[in-house]
C-alpha cells in the first residue's frame, strides 16, 4: 500500500518514504499533537482479512510497547489506514550498523566495537528479562550515531508479524527457497540465524545469543561470518561450517574471544544461556590488547576507552551512567545526555537533582495533571510518587529521602520511593523553597519575602521582607547554603536586569546583596556561586565561608531556560558534579491559527511572536493578545482583517488581558512594580484608567455588560490562597468582596454572556477542575470537568462551555436559566496547541460558535518541553573556568 506525502493517519501526516520490505513499507511522518517525527511500518496486507492475525499483532505490540529501554527504539503506538494496520515507531535518524560497516572510512576500531557491543547486549538482556525475543538481530536493524549511541529496531516484530505463518516470506522467513529472494529479501538475513532458526525450529532468546556473537564478530574482524553468494550457502554454512577464528584481529582480548566462542555454539544447549552473562566479559575484557596500546588495569578499555566515544555528546543510557560512578579514578570528561520525558510542566524548579546525583526528580503533565516522577540514573524507568496531583516546584531533603512540593496553596512532602503525601501547612503559596540541615524550610510567600517552617510541620517565621525603598519586589528562590544557616535568594524588582543575588543569615536577622545583576544563584560544592544572568549561566569564585564572591564572574553555558519576570531558572546540580537544565527554546516562533470543531488547522497570516494569552473581540474582528518582550509582557492589539497590529502597552509587566463587553477597551492586570488591575481604550484616545489596585497580586477575570462590576483574582490571602472578589466600580474602589473564598484557590472566574453564572477553576480535589455557579448570588455550584480542566472560554450564546485538559479542548453543555444545569463533557479535537497557566488562556472562540483562534508553539519549544539536557562533572569545568583566587 503505498502512501503519499500529506496523508493523515489519526494524528500523523505522511512526510515520506523511508524504505519497504517482507516486513512492510516505512514512513516517516510528522506527529502533530507531540510536534515530533515518527516512523509509520504498514504490515503486510495478509493481515486484514485474518482477524485472528490482527489480534496477535495487537498483543504482541502491546508487549513490545511496554519495553522501555534507551538502547531500543520504542513503539509509540498503533493505527489503522485502510483496515491495514500500522506501528508507530520511534524514528531513528543516522546510519545502520551495516551501513557503518560497508564503510571503508568509518570502520570501527575494538574499543567503539565494545562499546556498541554492550549497548546491544543491554537491549537484548532487558528485552529477554521480560520474555520478547528480537528474532532478526543484525547490522541493518541496529542504528548507530556519531558518537556510537545505539538504537536496536524492530524489536520483536518478526514474532508480532509472523510472516511464514502468513504464506508470504519475509527478511526473517527461514526457508531456502528460491521464492525468498522474490520477495525481496536479502541475503544478510540468513547469515545472523542460529542454526535451530535455519533448520525451522522453534526459537527462544538463544537464537537472538547466536545473532549477536555473529555481529560482534562483523564488527572485530569486518567481514560477516557465514557469507556465501545464496540463501542456501550461506544457511548449509551456518549448519556445518565452524567460525573463521583465525580471522579475529590479535589485538582482540581473550575473554572477548572465549564469549564468541560461547555465543556461537551449534547447539543452543551449549550457548550462553543470558546475555546478561556476557556484560562483565564486554565490559572489563581481559587478555591480549593491541601492540600499540600500553596494558590497562581492569575496567580501564571500558573507561577511557569505550565510554569516552559513547558518552561524549549524549548517549543516554542507564548503565553507562552506573559505570562511570563506579570509575572516580577516570579523567574527568565533562559529558552530556538527554533525558526524555513526558511533557515537562513549564516553570522553574519542576525538575532536581538528589543531592548525591543519583536521582532525577520532574513533574510532568499539564496544570491540572501534573505529577512528580522520580528517575534513577541507574534506571531508565520512571516512578510515578501517588497524591502528587497539582505539584509545583521540587526540593529534596538534604538526606535525599523526602521531596518538598508546593501544591496549590500548600507546602507538602513525599517519600522519595513512595508513600503517604505529608501536608504541612495549607496557607502558604509558595515558588520555591529549600530544606535546611537544621529540618526547617525556608520558602518564598505570596507576600513577597522569605518565611520558614519545620519540615513536620508547625508555626510559620518570617525572615525577610522586601524592601519597597530599593525597589524590591519578591524575595524568591532561597537555597540553603553549607553552614545551614544561611540561605541565598533572589531579589526580583520591577527590572529584570536589576534583579539581585542576595544572602541572608538565619542566625543574625540580617540580608546583603552579593552579586548585583543576576538572578536565581545557587553555590555549588566545586567552590562556585553559579546564577544566571538573561539566558546565560555564569559562575564565580565563591567563599561559603565569608560568603563572599571571592572572583570575577565568567559564562560557562549559554541557553539556559529562564522564565521572564520570575526570576527564575531552569538548571539545578547536584553534590557530585551532575548538572541538569532544559535549553532555551526560541518563544518567539509561536503562531496563530484557525482551528475548526473538528481540529483542522490554518493559519493567521501574523508574524510569529511569543504569543502566551489571547482574547477575541466581541464581534470578531480584532485579538487582544499578550506578548512576552524581553524584561516585560505587553498587550498587543491585532486586526484580523488587515493583519496590523499594535502595542497598548510598552512597559512593566502586563498580565491576562479581556475585551470589555461593548469591544471598546481592554482590561489587563499589572504587577509590577505596584498590582493594579486597568481598562486601556483601544484606539487610545486616553491614557489607560486604573480600575483597582492592591497590596496582592491581581488579575482580570471578568467585567459586566454595565462595566459597574468587576470579576477579578488576588492572590497572597493568609488563609484563603487565591480568590474570586467583586469589586463595585461605582463605589471607592478600596476593597473588593469575595465570590469565591476557600482555604484552596479558586482562579478564572469568567461570567456566562447572560451574567447568571460564573465559571471557573479550583484545586479542591487535589487538582484544578472546573466549576460553575450562579451569578451574581452564589449557590448552585455543580462541577464541570471530570479529570481535570483549566482554561474556561464560554461559548458566544451562553449554552455552551469550554475548557482544556492537557492538549484535549472539552466542551460541555450548560443552561444558565431558569437553573442552573449542566452536561457531561466531550472531546472536541486534541491537538498541539499553547498550554497557558491557570487562569489564563490560549485559546478562544468565534461568535458564531464554529472556530476557534488558537496560539501554536514552535517546534523548538515544543521539542524542548519533554527534554531535560544531564552533564556529568561539570564542577571540573567549574574550576578550569573560573579558578578560585583569579
Amino acid at each position: 500500500m503505498a502512501l503519499t506525502n500529506g496523508t493523515r493517519i489519526g494524528p500523523y501526516e505522511v512526510a515520506g518514504v523511508l524504505g519497504a520490505g517482507g516486513m512492510g513499507e516505512v514512513y516517516r511522518a510528522r506527529d502533530l499533537r507531540l510536534h515530533r517525527d515518527v516512523a509509520l511500518k504498514i504490515v503486510p496486507a495478509a493481515f486484514a482479512t485474518d482477524p485472528d492475525r490482527l489480534a496477535r499483532m495487537r498483543r504482541e505490540a502491546q508487549v513490545l510497547a511496554a519495553l522501555n529501554h534507551p538502547n531500543v527504539a520504542q513503539i509509540f503506538g498503533l493505527e489503522e489506514v485502510d483496515d491495514a494496520p500500522v506501528l508507530v515507531l520511534e524514528l531513528v535518524e543516522g546510519p545502520t550498523l551495516a551501513e557503518r560497516l560497508g564503510s571503508p572510512e568509518r570502520g570501527l576500531t575494538l574499543e567503539q566495537s565494545l562499546a556498541i557491543a554492550v549497548q546491544i547486549a543491554r537491549a537484548l538482556d532487558t528485552a529477554h528479562q521480560q520474555g520478547i525475543v528480537h528474532r532478526d538481530l543484525k547490522p541493518a536493524n541496529i542504528k548507530v550515531n556519531e558518537n556510537a549511541g545505539v538504537k536496536v529496531l524492530d524489536f520483536g516484530l518478526a514474532k508480532a508479524l509472523d510472516p511464514s505463518d502468513i504464506g508470504e516470506p519475509s527478511e526473517s522467513t527461514t526457508v531456502t527457497s528460491p521464492a525468498l529472494t522474490r520477495h525481496g529479501t536479502i541475503l544478510g538475513t540468513a547469515a545472523y540465524m542460529a542454526p535451530e532458526q535455519a533448520r525451522g525450529r522453534a526459537v527462544d532468546k538463544r537464537a537472538d545469543i547466536w545473532a549477536f556473537g555473529c555481529v560482534l564478530y562483523e564488527m572485530l574482524t569486518g567481514r560477516r561470518l557465514f557469507d556465501a553468494d545464496t540463501v542456501s550457502d550461506t544457511i548449509a554454512a551456518i549448519l556445518t561450517q565452524d567460525p573463521a577464528w583465525a580471522a579475529l584481529p590479535a589485538s582482540t582480548p581473550d575473554s572477548i574471544r572465549r564469549l564468541l566462542r560461547r555465543c556461537l555454539e551449534k547447539d543452543p544447549r551449549r550457548r550462553l544461556r543470558d546475555i546478561g552473562d556476557a556484560l562483565s566479559d564486554l565490559e572489563e575484557p581481559t587478555g591480549t590488547t593491541p601492540p600499540s596500546s600500553p596494558v590497562r588495569p581492569r575496567r580501564s578499555l571500558l573507561v577511557t576507552g569505550a565510554l569516552a566515544i559513547v558518552l561524549v555528546a549524549g548517549a543516554a543510557t542507564a548503565g553507562w551512567y552506573a559505570g562511570q560512578r563506579r570509575a572516580p579514578s577516570a579523567p574527568a570528561l565533562v559529558k552530556q545526555f538527554d533525558v526524555s520525558t513526558p511533557t515537562l510542566k513549564n516553570g522553574a524548579r519542576t525538575f532536581v537533582l538528589s543531592p548525591d546525583g543519583a536521582k532525577l526528580a520532574y513533574i510532568a503533565g499539564a496544570f491540572e495533571a501534573g505529577q512528580i516522577y522520580v528517575r534513577p540514573f541507574d534506571n531508565p524507568i520512571a516512578r510515578r510518587l501517588e497524591g502528587t496531583l497539582e505539584a509545583n516546584s521540587l526540593f529534596f531533603s538534604p538526606d535525599g529521602q523526602w521531596l518538598g512540593f508546593s501544591g496549590g496553596s500548600a507546602i507538602k512532602k513525599v517519600p522519595v520511593d513512595g508513600g503517604p503525601v505529608k501536608t504541612l501547612c495549607t496557607s502558604c503559596a509558595s515558588s520555591g523553597a529549600a530544606w535546611m540541615a537544621d529540618d526547617t524550610i525556608v520558602f518564598d510567600t505570596a507576600a513577597g519575602g522569605l518565611s520558614r517552617i519545620p519540615a513536620d510541620g508547625g508555626p510559620i517565621e518570617t525572615i525577610t521582607k522586601p524592601d519597597a525603598t530599593k525597589n524590591e519586589l519578591r524575595h524568591a528562590w532561597p537555597q540553603s547554603l553549607p553552614d545551614g544557616t544561611s540561605v541565598l535568594y533572589t531579589v526580583v524588582t520591577s527590572t529584570p536586569e536589576a534583579y539581585r543575588v542576595a544572602v541572608a543569615s538565619l542566625k543574625t536577622n540580617t540580608a546583603r546583596v552579593i552579586v548585583e545583576a543576576g538572578a536565581f544563584g545557587r553555590y555549588v560544592p566545586s567552590g562556585h556561586l553559579v546564577y544566571v544572568q538573561g539566558n546565560t549561566l555564569m559562575a564565580a569564585p565563591f567563599d561559603p565561608t565569608l560568603l563572599t564572591v571571592t572572583g570575577h564572574a565568567v559564562a560557562v553555558l549559554d541557553n539556559v531556560a529562564t522564565t521572564p519576570g520570575l526570576g527564575s531558572a531552569r538548571f539545578d546540580a547536584a553534590l557530585d558534579g551532575t548538572l541538569a537544565f532544559v535549553k532555551a527554546a526560541a518563544s518567539d516562533r509561536r503562531t496563530l491559527v484557525w482551528v475548526t470543531r473538528q481540529g483542522a488547522a490554518t493559519p493567521i497570516p501574523a508574524s510569529a511572536k511569543a504569543f502566551w494569552h489571547l482574547s477575541l473581540s466581541p464581534d470578531g474582528s480584532q485579538l487582544i493578545v499578550g506578548e512576552n518582550r524581553a524584561a516585560r509582557r505587553d498587550v498587543g492589539l491585532y486586526q484580523l482583517s488587515t493583519g496590523a497590529s499594535t502595542l497598548l502597552t510598552s512597559a512593566d509587566l502586563n498580565d491576562f488581558p479581556e475585551w470589555s463587553p461593548d469591544g471598546k477597551a481592554v482590561l489587563y492586570s499589572t504587577n509590577a512594580p505596584v498590582h493594579t488591575i486597568s481598562r486601556q481604550l483601544v484606539d487610545g484616545s486616553r491614557r489607560p484608567e486604573i480600575l483597582f489596585s492592591s497590596d496582592h497580586p491581581l488579575w482580570v477575570g471578568s467585567i459586566t455588560g454595565d462595566q459597574r462590576r468587576l470579576i477579578i483574582m488576588e492572590a497572597g490571602s493568609p488563609s484563603t490562597g487565591g480568590d474570586i472578589n467583586l469589586v463595585d466600580l461605582t463605589g471607592d474602589r478600596k476593597a473588593a468582596a469575595p465570590i469565591v473564598a476557600t482555604r484552596f484557590t479558586e482562579w478564572g472566574g469568567r461570567l456566562s454572556p447572560d451574567e447568571h453564572a460564573l465559571a471557573y477553576i479550583s484545586n479542591e480535589s487535589g487538582r484544578w477542575e472546573v466549576y460553575v455557579q450562579a451569578f451574581p448570588e452564589s449557590g448552585g455550584r455543580r462541577q464541570v470537568s471530570t479529570d481535570g480542566g483549566v482554561e474556561v472560554v464560554w461559548a458566544r450564546n451562553g449554552r455552551e462551555l469550554f475548557y482544556r485538559n492537557g492538549p484535549q479542548l472539552m466542551a460541555v453543555p450548560v443552561m444558565t436559566s431558569p437553573t442552573l444545569t449542566v452536561g457531561a463533557p466531550r472531546l472536541v479535537f486534541e491537538g498541539p496547541y499553547l498550554l497557558v497557566s491557570p487562569g489564563g488562556h490560549g485559546y478562544d472562540i468565534t461568535p458564531d460558535g464554529q472556530r476557534f483562534v488558537m496560539i501554536l508553539q514552535g517546534e523548538e519549544e515544543a521539542a524542548s518541553a519533554s527534554t531535560i539536557r544531564v552533564r556529568i562533572n561539570f564542577f571540573d569545568e567549574l574550576r578550569r573556568r573560573a579558578p578560585a583566587g583569579q
